[in-house]
């Protein structure tokens, strides 16, 4: 069952969680500064953050939740991060 917001931010490994994050992130730009470009920008931050949220919601065991461009382009497009050219 997913965490909501609020459960999140209580929890007492949130802010350990956040700063390994934060480091990782940090160690990606310093030894691979084009991987890490995917995130240089908010608007690329929230496409590279659409793609993991369908990557990570999708059930296994069903192949119609897989993420595919057009799911991608739809949530992008219906949460206006982007537009279809963009993304």
């Amino acid at each position: 069952m997913p965490l909501s917001a609020a459960e999140i931010a209580r929890h007492p490994a949130a802010l350990r969680c956040i700063q390994e994050q934060a480091r990782a992130l940090i160690h990606i730009y310093e030894t691979s500064p084009r991987l890490a470009a995917v995130f240089a920008t908010q608007q690329r931050w929230l496409l590279g953050h659409a793609g993991l949220a369908l990557h990570f919601r999708r059930d296994p065991s069903d192949r119609r939740t897989e993420m595919t461009m057009a799911r991608f382009i739809e949530v992008v497009r219906r949460n206006s991060v982007a537009s279809r050219n963009t993304a």
